[in-house]
């Protein structure tokens, strides 16, 4: 059975060893109880799998219903009731034919017997049979046996050649891993005398895995493979399985570059990055080379391994703790099997720092019993999180229901995560579809501002109201404990800038397959070209510094030269405050071709861009900028491909239209709201709506033409959206019709925009008009190849 797979009850197939080990983690039952018991009840662990038959799988844990036929759902059902007749029997309950802790009853056999335990009791109501050992019928083992083989008959305990290294020095022992073909299992493998792992793909698509690991996501960083291989693909890829999100896909995946050829290359695969790897890792998958087809010529040679090495700051890995006495044959794991995550999930790809989540809950905890919020529910939770922008009217969302919908709260499986908005229905008379909102903590429990009472802290499912869903609140980056990036790192010719990240657990920059770690997990990333060579490079701002001073670290080392640990950084740059909410920003303000640096305040949603002297090592006011609103998200770009950059804000959701976002834009760096954007059908201008809610904006030169472009991260599926002919460049001439409706409007009014006073002198009148007759013919003339 080792190598036997099928579909699982979640659908995903697998190994029985990841189900027995799956529906022990869930219904906190001991694994050697589940192989006793599939051993008693069809000799499912001692008959080989060629002489297994439908009806030992059907009932493979002599689980009778029909309903319940299969290998999977027989250990998932029969884990199940062995562990429901526990929670009966804790509730003070017998189980369903009445058995229970230290009252005697007669088995179907006729003997007495008294459990001692809840698990001696669970076991005789599972089959209430003493067995022919103890005096019962000698046409059954029953429980007889289940204790012969638990104590005497077998050894389940699992030797683990090597936690989190195999070397492959023993010849004929794989350590653990198997071999495959498209899921077929291929036993042509071998491991040589010289130390190598050696396989012979016996048809297309081959891989190697390990299952039953137990291997703490955060304890590694890194995995180390040596390996030769003759597969006819350039990309190698790594699968992994988790506790939480079982089997293998695309999710859970790390890919490399493969060098095919006979000859041995170690390849070192920074595992950081993605939201899945986390909690515990149960089984590896390693692809020579990742494709999948169908044809059996896809490959022509063998593969092999010299070794593979897991490594991080901790590598020391244990197996699942196994309980070896009577009374512990149902017991909760040990909870060191599965740590507990410091990050919490947004719509699955989202995450945001525990400490916020922490401190907004100890506050919202020491408002228990305060009357200072009467029907301010949504106040309370902003207040937890000290953030006002949620009932801001200019986003609509004045009350929880309309918050609900502006943050698109969703009731998704599971509790509510701790730290998120649980979403009511609620109606009065003053306030026909006003809503409720309160604080999860995710044991099931809310803080919340209930009507008129005091903050009272409740059960979310029993507080009388129709439960909406749940949603995080909108807030400041990291998103996923990364930032999102773009720059000119490698020097392309054809000067397109392209997305990158950088991960705050790991200190990590990561554009294209290179990977550079720089900097504590506190900075903030910044990227911009130093030095005037043509390429971005790197750097940091590190909020606090030692000295409780705000400074930049720069390095000024090309990318392209940089090792994995980028080390020092090359200059310091002095910024003053502290200033510990500000968020980074860098540009080239003044037009020399060198970045400069700047923050912004998010509270003010004020600009301070400064001019940096890199021989020095400072940087000087250059100037401040108001622009935005409370809760928008800055971003920095050149609009008008004029080598000078400009500022923007990103506005979640438009208000204009609550299903996507709204880029702003400030041409001249004057904080004019609408200095730059679309001209809508009433001549005025509107901002660039783009995305969809959730979307995070990111910017760059796209397709390389000189003017930056807007773009968007998607949480849902991790994708990143550009648009590259937005915004349009507003120096290659107004709009003619524009002018029309705006004609005769003074600077000032409503109507009047810098973009139809064609000729800057405060008023659009016939000379705008002229002007721009005139821009649009030049532009259509200079459009006609000659």
């Amino acid at each position: 059975m080792a190598t036997y797979k099928t579909t699982d009850v979640d659908g995903v197939e697998k190994l029985p060893s990841e189900m027995i080990y799956n529906a022990a983690q869930k219904y906190h039952v001991n694994p050697k109880v589940i192989l006793t018991m599939l051993q008693k009840e069809q000799s499912i662990i001692s008959t080989p799998l060629d002489k297994q038959t439908t009806l030992q799988l059907n009932k493979a844990m002599g689980y009778e219903s029909p309903d319940y036929y299969g290998l999977a759902n027989q250990i998932n059902r029969g884990t199940w009731q062995l562990n429901h007749n526990i929670e009966q029997i804790d509730a003070g309950k017998t189980t369903i034919n009445g058995w229970t802790t230290g009252v005697a009853k007669e088995t179907v056999d006729h003997v007495i017997i008294t459990p001692e335990t809840k698990a001696t009791a669970s076991l005789y109501s599972y089959n209430p049979l003493a067995g022919d050992g103890w005096g019962g019928s000698a046409e059954w083992g029953a429980n007889y046996l289940f204790w012969d083989i638990y104590y005497n008959k077998f050894d389940f305990s699992v030797e683990i050649t090597s936690s989190n290294s195999w070397e492959f020095n023993n010849p004929a022992n794989s350590e653990g891993w198997l071999a495959y073909n498209s899921g077929i299992l291929n036993e042509d493998i071998n491991v040589q005398d010289d130390g190598f792992f050696i396989v012979d793909p016996i048809g297309p698509d081959p891989w190697i895995e390990n299952n039953g690991l137990s291997i703490d996501a955060l304890s590694i960083d890194h995995i180390k493979i040596k390996m030769s291989s003759n597969c006819n693909d350039d990309t190698g890829a790594i699968y992994f399985s988790t506790i939480e999100s079982p089997g293998f896909d695309e999710n859970k995946k790390f890919g490399f570059a493969v060098s095919h050829s006979s000859e041995w290359y170690e390849y070192d695969i920074s595992i950081s990055g993605n939201p899945y790897w986390k909690g515990t890792i149960t089984a590896l998958r390693i692809d020579p080379a990742d494709y999948s087809s169908d044809s059996p010529d896809s490959h022509d040679d063998t593969f092999g391994f010299d070794y593979i090495r897991l490594s991080g700051e901790s590598t020391e890995v244990d197996t699942p703790t196994e309980q070896d006495t009577p009374s512990s044959d149902v017991v909760t794991p040990d909870s060191s099997v599965n740590p507990v995550n410091t990050q919490y999930a947004i719509s699955d790809t989202y995450y945001i720092e525990d400490e916020r989540i922490g401190q907004a809950i100890a506050w919202a905890e020491s408002m228990i019993g305060s009357t200072k919020y009467p029907i301010y529910c949504l106040m309370f939770v902003e207040d937890a999180y000290k953030f006002g922008a949620i009932s801001d009217p200019d986003r609509f969302w004045t009350n929880a229901k309309k918050a609900s919908i502006g943050l698109n709260a969703k009731d998704n499986d599971g509790l509510p995560p701790r730290g998120s908005f649980v979403f009511f229905e609620w109606t009065s008379t003053d306030c026909p579809d006003c809503g409720h909102v309160g604080l999860s903590l995710g044991d099931g429990n809310i803080i919340h501002a209930f009507g008129t009472g005091p903050v009272i802290k409740s059960d979310y499912t029993k507080i009388g109201l129709t439960y909406i869903g749940w949603t995080y609140p909108p807030l400041t980056p990291p998103i996923n404990k990364r930032y999102l990036l773009s720059g000119n790192l490698y020097g392309s010719e054809n000067k397109k800038d392209i997305a990158g990240t950088f991960d705050t657990s790991t200190s990590e920059f990561k554009f294209g397959s290179k990977t550079v770690q720089f900097g504590l997990n506190t900075d903030i990333p910044i990227i911009g070209d130093w030095d005037n060579d043509g390429k971005d490079e790197i750097g940091l701002y590190r909020p606090i510094d030692d000295d409780g001073i705000s400074r930049f670290y720069l390095v000024t080392r090309d990318w392209n030269d940089l090792p994995y640990k980028a080390g020092d950084a090359d200059k310091r740059i002095y910024f003053g405050g502290p200033y510990p909410t500000n968020i980074p920003i860098a540009g080239d303000w003044d037009g020399d071709n060198y970045d400069d640096i700047g923050g912004f305040n998010p509270e003010m949603n004020i600009f301070y861009l400064y001019k940096l002297d890199l021989d020095k090592s400072s940087a000087g006011s250059y100037k401040d900028v108001h622009f935005g609103i409370t809760g928008d998200i800055p971003f920095i770009g050149d609009w008008n491909g004029d080598g000078k950059d400009e500022v923007g804000v990103f506005r979640y959701p438009y208000p204009n239209n609550q299903e996507t976002n709204a880029f702003y834009f400030d041409r001249d760096l004057t904080g004019i709201q609408h200095d730059l954007g679309v001209i809508g059908p009433d001549g005025k201008l509107q901002p660039y709506a783009y995305g969809d809610v959730g979307d995070y904006p990111v910017i760059g030169d796209w397709d390389g033409n000189g003017d930056d472009d807007i773009g968007v991260y998607r949480p849902s599926n991790q994708e990143f959206y550009e648009d590259s002919k937005k915004p349009v460049n507003s120096d290659m001439g107004a709009s003619i019709i524009a002018i029309i409706h705006a004609y005769g409007s003074h600077e000032g009014d409503d109507d009047y925009n810098t973009v139809h006073d064609v000729n800057s002198d405060g008023v659009i009148n016939l000379s705008d008009f002229v002007g721009a007759l005139k821009d649009t013919i030049m532009d259509m003339l200079n459009s006609i190849k000659l």
